[in-house]
């Protein structure tokens, strides 16, 4: 992390800080995958003495409120059940933009999140907003603080930032958000550089903070020995994940002679025709090697499992906001693939903690996985100075302290304003 967490000052704590979380997506019911790394996020804070209540979009079937792990969540309606489509779905401005029904659904949407999102600073005698994404959570919270005179802290993770490249109206509505925000938290040192590049932020008003990752749950474990390698890739189906190079990556793998099992888990807009490329390059053998199969996203646990049982992890998205799940596989003992883009080299470092390749080019990534499938010592190695630098560098109690200092330091100076 070259300008990450030590930039940051020594943290500070104000006792029992009560920090509402305002976000589009967390996690809908126990071990659920979407929003996970923020809950995360909210138990590390709770240990750290804060009081954390989030406020989410509510989900069809979910209750408006329940306690999971300590951590009250609130969800809050904004139309009847069968049309709240807005949120959860990886892809909420393709979902709005376009459709006019959704659109009003989007204007319900923002008008409940502030209303609920001012609600709850006053019931709950909130300190300090924590907006998780500029947009929708940094639009609400802009307006929350706006009427309640809270100090707010926007932490982009990357989607969040791409939308800024699209237009200068987009532009000039993130402007204010940003600007009256106390302080900004990037995932990554890529998108600290985006913002500063789209918004002329100033970069001291920039911190670079990952989110943390769950190391209680990973072990560090001997790679398999199966004879059809199992090749691991989450992330959801939509254009920036590339997934069409992966294909075209595991057909050439196939030519190669490598006896395989890809796996592609997450979901979303582009399985149809995920799934047409699947059988133009016939890798549809369900179950068995030179295969690919698509995977709906699954349970905490079970992704857990799926990182055991593979032997490479790839992740070949354009200009990703991180790769947690990069983090995650390396901290299971897994040697990783990843794109020369985004926020993917704050983890990897080529050659040492896994392997970088250009981005679209599936040449090079079956190039890179066939290094580490053919190379028992070469994976072995990459997986164990992975696994050594994830657990240094993303340390959990680490960044959620500095995190709790951020939140910390806004709160105290909107009270002594």
């Amino acid at each position: 992390m070259s300008s990450s967490s030590r930039d940051l000052e020594v943290p500070i704590f104000i006792l029992a800080l009560k920090v509402l979380f305002l976000t589009h997506n967390y996690i809908r019911y126990p071990g659920d995958h979407a929003g996970g790394f923020l809950h995360r996020l909210a138990k590390h804070l709770l240990d750290k003495g804060a009081e954390v209540t989030v406020l989410a979009p509510h989900y069809p079937g979910r209750p408006c409120f329940e306690i999971i792990d300590r951590v009250k969540i609130y969800r809050f309606r904004y139309a009847p059940e069968k049309l709240e489509r807005i949120a959860y779905t990886g892809e909420m401005d393709q979902v709005v933009s376009g459709n006019p029904v959704n659109f009003l659904l989007f204007l319900s949407f923002m008008l409940f999140f502030v209303f609920k999102g001012v609600q709850l600073t006053f019931t709950e005698r909130i300190d300090v907003l924590s907006a998780q994404w500029w947009a929708p959570a940094g639009l609400a919270s802009y307006v929350v603080s706006l009427l309640t005179g809270k100090g707010f802290v926007v932490t982009t993770h990357g989607t969040d930032v791409r939308l800024l490249s699209r237009s200068k109206t987009v532009r000039w509505i993130a402007g204010p958000v940003f600007r009256k925000a106390t302080r900004v938290t990037a995932v990554s040192s890529f998108l600290k550089e985006e913002l500063q590049r789209h918004l002329c932020l100033e970069a001291e008003k920039i911190q670079v903070l990952p989110m943390p990752p769950g190391v209680a749950k990973f072990q560090v474990r001997p790679l398999p020995q199966n004879e059809t390698k199992v090749i691991l890739n989450i992330s959801h189906f939509i254009q920036q994940k590339r997934l069409d190079v992966f294909m075209e990556a595991c057909s050439r793998l196939r030519e190669r002679g490598y006896r395989f099992k890809a796996l592609c888990v997450g979901g979303g807009s582009l399985r149809k025709k995920l799934e047409r490329q699947i059988a133009d390059l016939n890798l549809t053998n369900p179950g068995l090697r030179d295969s690919v199969e698509l995977w709906d996203v699954v349970s905490t646990d079970r992704i857990i499992s799926l990182y055991y049982d593979c032997d490479v992890c790839v992740l070949c998205s354009e200009n990703e906001g991180f790769g947690l799940t990069l983090v995650e596989a390396q901290l299971c003992g897994r040697p990783v693939v990843g794109t020369d883009s985004g926020g993917i080299p704050d983890i990897i470092q080529d050659g040492v903690t896994g392997l970088l390749v250009p981005v679209g080019q599936a040449g090079a990534l079956a190039d890179a996985i066939g290094k580490i499938l053919g190379d028992p010592e070469l994976a072995s190695r990459l997986a164990l100075q992975g696994a050594e630098s994830s657990a240094k560098r993303f340390n959990p109690e680490t960044l959620a302290a500095l995190y709790h200092s951020i939140l910390s330091r806004t709160a105290g100076e909107r009270e002594q304003r």
